[in-house]
């Protein structure tokens, strides 16, 4: 399962590989689990405080990796993305539009209406194909509803776009 997994991942050609080797990490981490687990047990035959030593060395080791890595990786001070759609949820969006994002737009404003409470009166939506985004754009404009875009849509020719802000307002 280790090598299917780990093969899959390497050779599936995405940007974010690192999510289809997770299966990998975790059968990994059960292997060491084990690993430890066994050599604990035989500590014990040896002296009585050495299953206590490892248990304590096994438990540092990890920490102090975290301890050394966790500037390189803290991520707390990035605030674009909550900038961004504070920017876009204070324009002067209609009352009760939808805005029809894709997945990295759409986290953002999605925080802040459900979590802070910033303008639960629009309508979020994220689709996975552009034949979904196409189909709910043309039923919204039907209904009524303003829309704006905040992700690229390709073949809009014959509608009315206009720029507000990083997104697009498209009408008929």
């Amino acid at each position: 399962a280790f090598v299917a997994y780990g093969l899959y991942g390497l050779i599936y050609l995405v940007p974010d590989v690192a999510v289809f080797l997770l299966p990998t990490h975790l059968l990994l981490a059960l292997w060491m689990g084990l690993g430890a687990g066994a050599v604990i047990r035989r500590a014990a035959r040896l002296a009585a405080w050495a299953p206590a030593f490892l248990v304590a060395l096994l438990t540092f080791l990890p920490a102090a990796g975290v301890a050394a890595n966790l500037p390189q990786v803290d991520q707390s001070q990035r605030t674009e993305a909550e900038g961004w759609g504070r920017y876009v949820l204070g324009l002067p969006l209609a009352p009760g539009a939808a805005i029809l994002a894709d997945g990295e737009k759409f986290a953002p404003l999605y925080y802040l209406q459900q979590v802070e409470g910033f303008r639960p009166d629009l309508d979020l939506v994220v689709h996975f194909t552009e034949e979904e985004y196409r189909i709910d754009l043309d039923a919204r404009l039907a209904a009524g509803q303003t829309v704006y875009l905040a992700r690229y849509l390709p073949h809009l020719e014959g509608f009315y776009l206009r720029s507000v802000g990083p997104l697009v307002e498209v009408a008929t």
